[in-house]
């Protein structure tokens, strides 16, 4: 992606409960906020940007991945057709270099502007194909079956090493 694509950039710091912007023109901070992490706060930061006669086309919006709390953004972001980047956390800690302070403020700024400084090295944000998403969603059921599994059977095999035929024959009622 080249630097002159886009004509602003807007750092987000992900919370559970906020969103923390900071919109920059070039390395230039214009301004910032807070919003809640719903899609009536992201529609708040829309607004932001029209008031300020910013088109959504000419915006590098930059977060990092927070998992669960990243959705609102995700799903926001394929609605609007919005340039979404989630970048890599350590690769903008690295950017900075060694820096005290901080805060969720701080933070979207640093995003804002590691958006900015590495734009070419920039990838869209593509949601998934409902099967993908499928798929990690039954890996996931399976990962979590397995794990249980395995506790049972460490379990059982704890109880024939102290020989705890009590409890073993109760355990083995319930394995899977």
């Amino acid at each position: 992606m080249q630097k002159d694509t886009y004509t602003h950039f807007v750092g987000i710091d992900i919370s559970k409960i906020t969103f923390d912007y900071a919109i920059y023109k070039e390395a230039t901070i214009l301004h910032s906020g807070q919003v809640s992490n719903t899609k009536q706060g992201l529609n708040k930061l829309r607004k932001q940007l029209q008031k300020m006669n910013i088109g959504l086309e000419k915006v590098l919006f930059c977060c990092e991945n927070t998992g669960v709390y990243t959705c609102p953004l995700l799903h926001f972001s394929a609605d609007q057709k919005i340039n979404l980047w989630i970048a890599n956390a350590p690769a903008i800690k690295r950017s900075l270099g060694l820096v005290r302070g901080k805060s969720d403020a701080v933070d979207a700024q640093r995003i804002g502007l590691y958006a900015y400084r590495f734009v070419e090295e920039a990838r869209w944000y593509a949601p998934p194909r409902p099967v993908v998403k499928q798929l990690e969603v039954l890996l996931g059921l399976r990962r979590s079956r397995l794990e249980g599994q395995g506790r049972l059977q460490r379990q059982l095999q704890e109880n024939k090493k102290f020989d705890f035929l009590a409890h073993q024959a109760m355990v083995k009622m319930y394995r899977p």
